[in-house]
């Protein structure tokens, strides 16, 4: 179907329509009022009215007066002219009657009050009159307009108010669209007079501090901490957080024998930080106040605040490679900020925001210490797990760092930590990090993928171009409304998520389940015990050999053996005294090697001398003369060792002087090192070098190798963490600019390690040849690549992280066709992805090939088992979430009730009749949302437009099983 195609040729039809509505339409030959039938005269001045709030109907004055005596703002349109203008009902003589919702008062105010009203058709001015009589009961002014449906700006003398169904809509559209304050009130005023021509009254700052009152009375209304004894004065930290339905939590959704199988009732957290959620410091002739402090997701002020204080600057030294937050966490941007972002804490499952702390200078351990420790102290629980980008670094001494936190904290207790990386992130980091910390290979946390902090900061971002300019309090309780109204909204849509989820839970758990018997089936039973012992190991003890990586093949690091055979000189020294050989052939070597790395950074800082300072070029200047005397305590041991060399570098020396040539710089003198020297047969020949020496550099060749590849896996992990980083936190063009540096830099040196690997091993060659080369290939330009092979429940599992609850139409089935359309397995389920041999230790298979495709097996069997059983997880998992939703409804409809039917004391009728009444209707909803769920986890038919397949009907059939064991369980109560 083509709508707008349909539409088209009704669009002459359609524009007459449009143009007709503003004449008198079918009245045009009669003019009527419409309430009391009386023939209106047109040509009589100021005689017809219509409301557009109402409808296009006609009336005369008094009718239209008479409607309106208990709607003063809405827009009413006089036939003046022969044209529809706009007129206020202020201008047509209504007076309206505070205390009576519009109706007449015995005792009124003899004065009338011009009222500013703000509501979502415009702003209006309108005269009030306060009610005097018993009605009002002597009550203060600004309740007479609350009881009106008026919110007032102040209390005292209120000349401002907004109506409740404006407060209401500028509240979603904040929070949902995100909408300021001063786009909204300037649509009211546009709406009021498009064309300017007449004054209309500003009041931006007023409403600015209506809403911020309307939506903090929402969240504490909803939360119920007014029905409770002490009320909000008494209210414990995090009351009025809105808590997650899914997530297990002690007394409320969880069975008596939960504690048997913890995994089930196992909370997984994220945390992660956002340099968007800045705050400016902006200049204020008064300190502005959050309107509640501890009791949603943000730290207690006073006490987080002091904590910040009393710090004093941590040193942490990181043995991973994926650090670019925290390396920039002293230095990042933050002149002219008072917080430069925020670091926060969500339920990792179904992403709810559970704690937010701000950062006042990067992503410091203090800030997310306090705030994760303040999140896990009110769970009760017996283990959680918890994901970070840097969690393998940051897991170090938190046991220590936590001691350092204030009393009041770590006076209370915190489950048992699992440690993970999140799945994306963790593909960042170095194979050894991954594969030893990545979700993927967790016990217990199903399919969850870590990244869910990442989709609720895309939610919050739009939100900080509003945040950044407000006032603290201001953007506290701004902060608060996004955070409550998100948090809900989760909650509301579980129904259908958590249904699509096991759905696709299902289908996949199959698909793995085969693809591991495929991979299991051709095993020998004593091979399969011990990969599987392997597997127990590990899981019980992390330090044993991960079956998840790949085992190194060799283990040389070049710097090690620098200091090993330097420590080695000293002491043949010391014994031999200055009669004794005071350098060994290592020694020699090594001396040489490194000449020839300082003589290559060299050429390489001339390469770029236009875009040297002067001061830069005085610095080389200074290393090559540096340089220069090493070369000639290199000269001398050369005679030691190579004594052939020492003639062919004075011949040398005698043809440029023959030539009267300058002396060339220090970088571009030949070392004749042995494996230079073996490249030309000719000086092969001439230096005849002892076998020891070509034994001894073929040694340190294949350790520069070693270390090469060690260098370029680092940089590539890191250059990749920073564009990632880059694309995430950094905007405009400052921080940009010093993003692109920063990258740029990174690629830098990982092209110098690219060009040391090559220059390395062609020297490897030129002493032992090609074959004897092994492991250590010839490196291509598309062998630089960061290691990531695909598995084979990717598609599965972007599903389920794009899973919304409004979108998405989709059932198993042809999930699977789109499955067998976009991926292709092998037999062993893994994704035909091509993963680079320079991620393989020292370079993929040795002499030893039958041992390498051995442990290659062994390694796609441990991914395979690892894949089924985090899928057979997750369906368990989704399923006590579908019990734990339905548990929690149940829960909070018995709370609400039990606020109905309590006995206030020291109340009036009608303050105790306005708390049942609230309450009852929080009960209800809980019952109507539970319900809701019940209807469509127990649908036997899909959707329109829809086919069910075999794993939606049984998926349905499980949840199907769900609702009778909450409704047995809840008759049994």
């Amino acid at each position: 179907d083509q709508p707008m195609e349909e539409w088209r040729p009704w669009i002459p039809a359609f524009l007459e329509e449009t143009l007709r509505r503003h004449g008198l339409g079918n009245a045009t030959r009669n003019p009527t009022c419409s309430s009391c039938d009386i023939r209106l005269n047109v040509g009589e001045c100021e005689e017809l009215f219509r409301c557009q709030s109402c409808g296009d109907f006609l009336e005369c004055r008094t009718c239209c007066l008479k409607r309106h005596e208990r709607a003063p703002v809405h827009a009413i349109q006089v036939w003046r002219e022969a044209t529809w203008q706009t007129i206020s009902l202020r201008e047509m003589g209504l007076i309206y009657q505070l205390g009576h919702q519009g109706a007449r008062c015995r005792v009124p105010d003899i004065t009338p009050h011009i009222m500013t009203v703000m509501h979502v058709n415009g702003v209006h001015q309108v005269d009030m009159r306060y009610c005097g009589c018993s009605v009002s009961d002597g009550e203060h002014r600004w309740q007479q307009l609350l009881r009106s449906g008026l919110y007032p700006a102040t209390t005292r003398y209120p000349a401002t108010c907004a109506t409740i169904e404006v407060l209401n809509l500028y509240r979603r559209l904040k929070t949902i669209a995100t909408v300021n304050v001063r786009d909204f009130v300037t649509v009211l005023e546009d709406e009021t007079d498009p064309y300017g021509t007449s004054w209309t009254p500003d009041r931006y700052k007023a409403f600015m501090r209506i809403a911020r009152q309307w939506g903090f009375l929402q969240r504490v209304r909803r939360s119920g901490v007014a029905h409770e004894d002490g009320g909000l004065a008494e209210a414990e930290d995090g009351a009025v957080r809105v808590e997650c339905w899914a997530c297990p939590r002690v007394g409320v959704n969880l069975p008596e024998d939960w504690e048997s199988v913890l995994y089930l009732y196992r909370r997984i957290v994220s945390q992660d930080a956002n340099f968007r959620m800045r705050c400016k410091m902006r200049p204020s002739p008064y300190v502005d106040l959050p309107l509640y402090d501890g009791l949603g997701v943000q730290m207690p002020t006073e006490l987080y605040h002091e904590w910040l204080r009393k710090y004093v600057t941590e040193e942490e030294v990181s043995s991973c490679v994926a650090f670019a937050a925290l390396m920039q966490k002293d230095t990042r941007f933050s002149v002219g900020l008072r917080w430069a972002g925020v670091i926060g804490v969500i339920c990792a499952r179904h992403e709810l925001m559970l704690g937010l702390g701000d950062l006042e200078k990067g992503e410091r351990y203090k800030n997310t210490d306090f705030v994760l420790y303040w999140v896990l102290s009110k769970m009760g629980l017996k283990e959680v797990t918890v994901t970070y980008d840097i969690a393998c670094q940051y897991r170090k001494n938190f046991k220590q760092r936590i001691e350092a936190l204030p009393d009041v904290l770590k006076s209370l207790d915190i489950p048992e930590i699992q440690w993970g990386l999140p799945i994306w992130h963790g593909g960042a980091h170095e194979i050894s990090c991954e594969t030893a910390e990545s979700l993927k290979y967790k016990v217990g946390v199903g399919k969850t993928d870590g990244e869910g902090i990442e989709r609720v900061w895309a939610v919050f971002n739009p939100m900080s171009y509003m945040t950044r300019e407000e006032q603290p309090g201001a953007r506290h309780d701004d902060i608060e409304d996004k955070v409550d109204k998100h948090n809900f909204g989760k909650n509301i849509h579980l129904g259908r998520t958590l249904l699509k989820r096991l759905r696709i839970a299902l289908q996949e758990k199959e698909v793995q389940c085969k693809g591991f018997e495929v991979v299991d089936g051709a095993l020998d039973e004593e091979v399969r015990s011990d990969w599987m012992g392997l597997v127990v190991q590990w899981l019980k003890d992390p330090s044993k050999p991960n079956p998840y990586a790949p085992s190194e093949q060799g283990d040389f690091d070049f710097r090690k053996r620098v200091f090993v055979d330097l420590r080695k000189t000293k002491k043949k020294t010391k014994k031999g005294g200055s009669a004794g050989m005071r350098i060994t052939v290592s020694s020699f070597l090594i001396m040489g090697l490194q000449l020839e790395d300082a003589f290559t950074r060299l050429r390489n800082e001339r390469a770029r001398k236009e875009n040297l300072t002067t001061d830069q070029q005085t610095k080389v200047q200074e290393r090559r003369r540096t340089q220069m005397a090493k070369l000639k305590v290199f000269r001398r041991w050369q005679e030691v060792y190579m004594p052939r060399v020492t003639k062919i570098v004075e011949k040398e020396e005698v043809e440029r002087r023959g030539k009267s040539a300058a002396v060339p710089p220090v970088e571009d003198a030949r070392l004749y090192l042995p494996s230079e020297c073996a490249k030309s047969p000719e000086l092969d020949r001439k230096v005849r070098c002892s076998k020891k020496l070509l034994e001894k550099e073929t040694a340190l060749r294949r350790g520069q190798c070693s270390d090469a590849l060690r260098r370029i896996r680092a940089r590539l992990l890191a250059k990749r963490y920073l564009v990632y980083f880059r694309n995430e936190h950094v905007r405009g063009q400052r921080e940009g600019g010093r993003a692109a540096t920063l990258i740029s830099t990174m690629a830098t040196k990982l092209n110098e390690s690219v060009a040391k690997y090559r220059h390395s091993r062609d020297r490897l060659v030129a002493l032992v040849g090609e074959e004897a080369c092994g492991p250590l290939r010839v490196l291509e330009d598309e062998d630089v690549k960061v290691y990531q092979t695909g598995e084979s429940d990717e598609e599965a599992v972007r599903k389920l992280s794009r899973l919304e609850a409004r979108n998405s139409r989709i059932t198993s089935d042809s999930m699977s066709a789109r499955l067998k359309k976009t991926k292709r397995r092998d037999v062993s389920g893994e994704t035909r992805a091509v993963m680079s041999w320079i991620w393989t230790a020292e370079g993929g298979p040795d002499a030893n090939e039958d041992g390498y495709l051995h442990e290659c097996v062994r390694i796609e069997w441990a991914k395979a088992l690892a894949r089924k059983t985090r899928w057979t997880e997750e369906v368990e998992l989704l399923k006590e979430e579908m019990r734990r939703v339905l548990r929690s409804l149940r829960y909070e409809e018995r709370i609400w009730m039990r606020r109905a039917e309590k006995d206030y004391q020291g109340l009036r009728l009608e303050e105790i009749a306005g708390r049942q009444a609230y309450a009852r209707r929080q009960a209800a909803d809980r019952r109507c949302i539970r319900e809701s769920f019940e209807i469509l986890w127990g649908m036997t038919r899909p959707a329109r437009g829809q086919k069910a397949g075999p794993k939606d009907r049984e998926a349905q059939s499980a949840a199907a099983a769900i609702i009778r064991e909450d409704h047995a369980a809840a008759a049994g109560m």
